[in-house]
C-alpha cells in the first residue's frame, strides 16, 4: 500500500479494498458503501483496457456515491 492510500485508510472508519476487476456492483446498488476511493495503481488511466472497469463504475455511480480519485494520472 502506498503512502496516499495508507493515509486514506488511516482516516477512514471502515475500509474494504476491492480489486478493480472485482467491483461488487450489486453491493454498490444496494447502498452497502457510503463512499468510493479510486486508485488504479500503476498504468495509464487513458487506456480503456486498463481503466475501463473503473470508468464504468464512475459513470454508473458518480451521482449517487461520493468518490475520491487518488493517482489517476
Amino acid at each position: 500500500m502506498d503512502y496516499k492510500r495508507y493515509k486514506v485508510w488511516q482516516l477512514a472508519d471502515e475500509v474494504e479494498v476491492v480489486r478493480y476487476t472485482a467491483v461488487p456492483v450489486e453491493r454498490l446498488r444496494q447502498g452497502d458503501f457510503t463512499h468510493v476511493v479510486l486508485s488504479p495503481g500503476p498504468g495509464n488511466p487513458m487506456d480503456p483496457a486498463y481503466f475501463g472497469p473503473t470508468a464504468r463504475l464512475i459513470e454508473d455511480f458518480y451521482q449517487t456515491i461520493p468518490m475520491l480519485g487518488i493517482c489517476l494520472g
